[in-house]
């Protein structure tokens, strides 16, 4: 079998410890407005933010109806009498500073980018991507970054990696391996597209729905295993 020579990497999950950049700037933009976040705060808005994330990939809603719409929705259930669009501007600004790398992240990339090449495939927001990219200096690493904003389609859409293919010199989808952590964005767009794929899946959680990872894996670092394996 041929050995993969480039490499897709999803950036949140995969690279940037989002969760963590996520929680960061939602305590800090609401201590700002005078209101200290609880759990259940922080539940009702993944609540609300989960739905509408799963509707962009669908193509169903556009990326200010979520990232602008969530806070309307969030403000309008708890009654907040604050701009939301406002709040959704600082809130952004505090998720593009949150640099906080998924452990083993940086050297992993360090390492496989001397042998394979590396391009960043992502759901989101492009001023947000390159900032966190440059501030924890691992966009060097990439030959390219293909975010959702810039190229107005998303993962999982065949319009999306359409383009991302379009971009990359001799792209062969038989040496190509996606490497992400969501199956419904990731994994999904990889079976869309004909690419074999690696689910990091940190948490162990049971494998549902119809996309179906070529490989599984706990944490990044173990992609050298699947990788000497397919050399």
């Amino acid at each position: 079998m041929n050995h993969y020579k480039t490499l897709l990497f999803d950036l949140d999950g995969v690279i940037f410890d989002f969760k963590k950049a996520e929680e960061h700037s939602f305590i800090e933009t609401f201590k700002k407005i005078g209101i200290e976040v609880d759990e259940t705060l922080f539940k009702r808005y993944h609540q609300i933010n989960d739905q509408l994330w799963k509707a962009f990939e669908l193509g169903q809603v556009t990326k200010d109806e979520v990232t602008i719409g969530r806070f309307k929705q969030l403000f309008e259930q708890l009654g907040v009498d604050y701009p939301y669009d406002r709040f959704a501007n600082a809130y952004q600004e505090g998720l593009a500073d949150g640099y906080f790398l998924i452990p083993h992240a940086k050297a992993t990339l360090e390492t496989l980018s001397s042998s394979y090449r590396l391009f960043a495939v992502t759901n989101g927001v492009s001023k947000t991507a390159f900032k966190r990219l440059k501030g924890t200096e691992t966009l060097q690493y990439f030959q390219d970054v293909f975010v959702s904003e810039d190229l107005h389609a998303q993962k999982p859409s065949m319009d999306y990696f359409n383009q991302v293919f379009s971009r990359i010199e001799a792209f062969d989808p038989k040496t190509t391996l996606l490497i992400g952590d969501s199956l419904t964005s990731d994994i999904q767009g990889a079976n869309n597209a004909g690419l074999d794929s690696c689910w990091i899946n940190t948490t162990q959680q049971p494998l549902t729905g119809t996309a179906i990872p070529t490989y599984q894996i706990t944490h990044i670092e173990d992609i050298f295993e699947i990788l000497v394996k397919r050399a």
